[in-house]
């Protein structure tokens, strides 16, 4: 009976890391880790930024004693076998932009954003090792899930979802309606138009309608970071048929006010109604019609508030007309006129800065002046790799998702640090996980 179990659990198991668990359950801090992943304005070690609980996890597991502890032996085995390539590629390109800095080839930098110009060693700015700390946590995530998911992840998964959106409806409702702060996990520092900090997560409010409502962001650092936290799991919901936790991720998205969601939501809507518009029941054509209804109740009723949203959070974003739109274009004019300028040697636009160096407030910029030329080819050629093989398999929807996550980031959020989007693409790259709806 032993022998006939084993060998149709092998049989079933996916390709990649198929005799690396032997249950389908992960293990204890698999479990921890997968939960706590949206967490990001928590800090385990307040004074360190960056410890979020999921960070540290993530970390543990490249040691080999705490790293034995997070997975089994052919597990951490494999997860370092996989991540060999890519931490060489990392020091390969800091190298090549360290070359840049000795020869004195870096200068004129004096209107771009320094992370942290203070240095650990010769040459090695503090930033460039923080961040790339973040990197490394990703793509730990990444490659534990491309290796290790099992269906049996999902339940973990979307509990880390549920609490990131009730634990935001509470607060958002405690703010918006009772002007109470109910955000008691948050302990983070968060810098505001780096001017000054302010204590836990960044509490943006908008009038809508006449009423200030606070700008939904649960346990991130502010809307259009959890919009990037969010639309993964809003895929997991759809694609696992959770229907209650898919529309109050989409009502939460929604709550945000943030361009980046509604571009997020547009671009996954899109493809689900091209993808269905065979197949629709009349139970859909009845819910598009309730939406229609309450547009047009809006629009009857508050005509001006409805026009003066769609101004702030589209036309006013896009064409750079209000503050967050102007600074983004001017951090972007920099980033680009400091490239292009004729003072830039030809190896500083081909290696950059060094990654972490700089920080603007897209993540093309951002790349193009930390890692140059060559890490922005590198980085696309991933992306392109990522995408092609997600849709060769089956996984179309998620590669429509992951296709527009990386164009909003490449546009407007720099933040490669949050770690959702890195499961995401994990789950596109395992064999073991198929799309079902």
């Amino acid at each position: 009976m032993a022998t006939t179990t084993t060998t149709t659990f092998t049989s079933n198991a996916a390709p990649l890391g198929a005799s690396i668990l032997r249950t389908d359950e992960p293990t204890p801090l698999i479990k921890a880790l997968l939960v706590t992943l949206p967490i990001t304005s928590f800090l385990a070690i307040p004074f360190i930024q960056g410890s979020t609980p999921a960070n540290l996890l993530a970390l543990l597991a490249l040691f080999p004693l705490t790293g034995l502890l997070l997975l089994p032996q052919q597990g951490y085995t494999e997860l370092i076998r996989r991540l060999a390539l890519w931490l060489g590629v990392i020091v390969a390109l800091f190298l090549l932009s360290r070359l840049n800095h000795i020869n004195g080839l870096v200068h004129g930098m004096d209107n771009l954003y320094n992370i942290n110009a203070r240095t650990a060693l010769p040459y090695v700015p503090i930033s460039n090792i923080t961040q790339t700390l973040y990197l490394i946590t990703g793509l730990v995530v990444f490659k534990l899930t491309a290796t290790l998911y099992r269906v049996s992840w999902d339940r973990w998964i979307l509990a880390g979802a549920w609490f990131l959106v009730l634990y935001g409806f509470i607060d958002w409702g405690a703010e918006s309606f009772a002007g109470l702060n109910f955000d008691f996990l948050s302990n983070r520092s968060f810098k505001e138009s780096e001017m000054f900090e302010t204590p836990g997560s960044l509490r943006q409010h908008l009038p809508v309608m006449g009423w200030q409502m606070m700008r939904f962001k649960s346990v991130t650092g502010e809307a259009s970071m959890y919009a990037i936290t969010a639309l993964p799991y809003l895929y997991l919901a759809v694609v696992r048929g959770r229907r209650a936790l898919a529309a109050l991720l989409v009502l939460s998205l929604l709550l945000t006010l943030s361009t980046v969601a509604y571009m997020g939501l547009i671009g996954m809507l899109g493809f689900l109604a091209f993808r269905i518009k065979r197949s629709l029941k009349p139970g859909h054509y009845l819910l598009l019609l309730l939406g229609l209804c309450l547009v047009v109740l809006l629009t009857f009723f508050n005509f001006e508030g409805l026009l003066n949203i769609i101004e702030r959070i589209f036309i006013n974003k896009l064409s750079g007309a209000d503050e967050s739109g102007a600074a983004r274009g001017s951090y972007f004019r920099a980033s680009i006129n400091f490239w292009v300028d004729p003072s830039t040697s030809w190896m500083v636009q081909l290696f950059g800065v060094g990654f972490g160096t700089i920080r603007s407030t897209d993540l093309f910029s951002t790349l193009l002046i930390n890692v140059g030329l060559l890490g922005c080819l590198l980085v696309a050629a991933w992306f392109a790799w990522v995408f092609s093989r997600a849709w060769v398999t089956g996984k179309r929807l998620g590669a429509a998702v992951f296709g527009t996550l990386f164009l909003l980031m490449l546009a407007a959020v720099p933040e490669f640090a949050y770690l959702p989007p890195w499961l995401l693409v994990g789950l596109l790259q395992s064999p073991g996980f198929k799309e079902s709806t």
